[in-house]
């Protein structure tokens, strides 16, 4: 489980131990790890790969996938909750053996944690909503300092927005914090900033809000 982007700044992904998920051209190729306890912490925050549905059911493609393979090589999973700043040094730290929440593959975070395989690629959007007319690009959002973005602290959007976005600047008071992606999109909804970063995949997924390259 993994994805990467195309030149867009690769976009999230699963940080799983690269062991349990190399890939399987044949079951009897897998092995049996005996019903091995396995623990996964996911943020429950990033549709369509996890997320927590109208009745309350934690649900997403990474759910099935983690189901797939539990299957496959004989695991018994179990799931956590946690905020996204927290999960790589958690698992890391050997909290967790699996980080389960769309994050990026890059080279930063290798130093910590095993990546799995790319499962997915995809590329940055910008969301904004329907009736937005002020700017069209990256560039004309940058050139009005009275425009605002949403950011999730340490995800690869945030980084894009201060370093390709805007202007280096990782406390510009134009990017403002939000403790998930869902808020952020709350918030542009709202009208209380007017673009949120995002992979297209996710994006789509939450999206009434008109999406621009």
């Amino acid at each position: 489980m993994g994805r990467v982007c195309d030149r867009s700044p690769p976009i999230k992904v699963s940080v799983l131990l690269a062991a349990l998920l190399a890939a399987a051209p044949a079951l009897a190729d897998l092995p049996d790890l005996g019903g091995r306890a396995v623990s996964v912490v996911t943020e429950n925050a990033y549709p369509p790969l996890q997320f927590v549905d109208a009745s309350g059911a934690a649900v997403g493609w990474e759910y099935d996938a983690m189901a797939e393979i539990a299957k496959r090589i004989n695991i018994a999973v179990t799931y956590e909750n946690s905020s996204w700043d927290a999960m790589i040094p958690a698992v890391s730290a050997g909290q967790f053996d699996i980080g389960m929440t769309g994050i990026t593959i890059r080279d930063d975070r290798k130093e910590a944690v095993d990546f799995s395989e790319p499962y997915m690629r995809s590329e940055m959007v910008m969301m904004v909503r329907g009736d937005e007319s002020r700017f069209a690009d990256a560039a004309g959002f940058a050139g009005d300092p009275g425009l605002l973005m949403a950011a999730q602290p340490g995800t690869t959007p945030f980084y894009v927005g201060v370093y390709e976005v805007l202007d280096g600047n990782e406390a510009n008071p134009r990017i403002k914090m939000f403790e998930t992606f869902g808020a952020g999109v709350a918030a542009l909804r709202a009208g209380d900033v007017d673009l949120v970063l995002t992979d297209g995949t996710s994006g789509r997924a939450m999206s009434r809000p008109r999406m621009v390259r």
